[in-house]
């Protein structure tokens, strides 16, 4: 019989649900993960920070905040000081309505 279990054996789990995340794994900063989905969404940053209720801004904006959270390296408030001061709910209702949106 082989010693050799590790084949067996599950991959550890991590304790900071984070530690996975794309934006994570790539260093990247918030001014960086606004310019990804502004470019994806076919948007300039300033649209993305400033624009309207439309959803033609508000879905990339709510886009980019579920990047920011999920990436795990800021609080609500300092990502609400990058789209001009909004408040933490805000960033909240957007974070959910995307997942919800995207069956994340």
């Amino acid at each position: 019989m082989s010693d050799d279990l590790s084949e067996l054996r599950p991959a550890p789990l991590s304790l900071w649900k984070h530690e996975s995340s794309p934006a994570l794994a790539r260093g990247e900063t918030r001014a960086a993960i606004a310019a990804r989905v502004a470019a994806k969404h076919g948007l300039e940053v300033s649209q993305l920070k400033f624009g309207g209720r439309a959803p033609r801004w508000s879905w990339p904006r709510q886009h980019a905040m579920y990047e920011m959270v999920e990436a795990g390296k800021w609080s609500l408030p300092r990502i609400g000081l990058f789209f001009g001061g909004m408040d933490h709910t805000t960033l909240l209702h957007g974070y959910r309505a995307h997942k919800r949106r995207n069956g994340l």
